[in-house]
């Protein structure tokens, strides 16, 4: 993690996230919401004001070559460059390659890539699974804005008391595993009979309400675990940069095998039946879980002797 960033208690993991979605915003060259959302975040978490102003800077910097912008960044953080493309983008490359060396850096990598395929594979198919079980847009509708977005949240929170609790290593492991075995249970839900129950006036999914809040949960521990992963690869001085590639090196493979995903649903169902072949897809789907396990596990000593993580 950056060494100019305090995180002194689950609520600054909130402000972490904030922090990084205004760096997402910065690489769309959306100036103004990055802007917005560093102003607030240096009002929010003294803390850390500083960090936010580098970065309030910086965009400033980047959009207006002012000396006085840049000597007023360097009493913040005296290593700080102006960026032309060389700067912007080759050397934060050789910045992660010197630190961590070839090998490691491509352990490193190989995690990155891997760690979220299985969500994002299965992703676009979430919709037509549940059209093809019979599920009305209703009862969708409820299990996805309802069910989802609350256990997510959750699923947030218990991310950054892992975090705390067990450290950087045994939170990715656990992330992945529970990713893998709450995707799993997808395929009980193609082969399994629905129950009901009524909340007030809305006719409630039993199972897949269970599964997919199971699922979400699983997928909020992930997205904060995972940002803490790639926030500890990046350094002070190329951290949106670096964050930026990263999180693009995260979704190429699956945006990549995900343009797939409907065929291999298809062929499944070819093979067997419409059930049995969307239960073939999220077993397949879950074993994908397994590579980043296994890099994980070869990088073990990294992961618990580094401490900056």
């Amino acid at each position: 993690m950056d060494n100019y960033y305090k995180i002194l208690s689950y609520k600054q993991l909130v402000f972490e996230q904030a922090y990084q979605l205004s760096s997402y915003y910065k690489t769309l060259e959306q100036y103004e919401n990055s802007l917005a959302i560093l102003s607030v975040l240096s009002e929010l978490d003294p803390d850390n004001k500083d960090h936010y102003l580098i970065d309030k800077y910086q965009i400033l910097l980047s959009l207006n070559q002012n000396r006085k912008v840049f000597n007023l960044l360097n009493t913040f953080n005296s290593n700080l460059e102006i960026l032309n493309f060389k700067n912007s983008f080759i050397k934060p490359i050789k910045d992660f390659g010197s630190r961590y060396g070839f090998y490691l850096a491509s352990l490193l990598l190989l995690i990155v890539a891997t760690y979220r395929l299985t969500d994002i594979v299965m992703g676009p198919m979430a919709n037509p699974f549940y059209l093809d079980m019979g599920y009305s847009l209703t009862e969708i509708g409820s299990v996805v804005k309802i069910v989802a977005l609350i256990a997510s949240v959750i699923g947030v929170f218990l991310g950054g008391i892992l975090i705390k609790k067990i450290g950087l290593y045994y939170s990715l492991l656990t992330g992945a595993f529970l990713v893998m075995m709450t995707n799993a249970c997808f395929s009980y839900v193609a082969i399994s009979q629905e129950e009901y129950i009524l909340l007030g006036s809305i006719k409630m999914p039993l199972k897949l309400s269970l599964i997919v809040g199971l699922d979400s949960i699983a997928a909020g521990i992930v997205g904060t675990v995972n940002i803490t992963f790639l926030t500890s690869m990046v350094s002070k001085k190329y951290t949106a940069v670096q964050y930026a590639l990263l999180t693009s090196f995260m979704m190429l493979p699956g945006k990549f095998f995900g343009g797939f995903s409907g065929l291999l649903a298809s062929y499944f169902q070819e093979i067997s039946n419409l059930t049995y072949g969307w239960m073939y897809f999220y077993l397949f789907t879950s074993l994908l879980t397994v590579p980043s396990i296994i890099f994980i596990m070869v990088n073990k000593n990294f992961f618990i002797n580094d401490k900056s993580i």
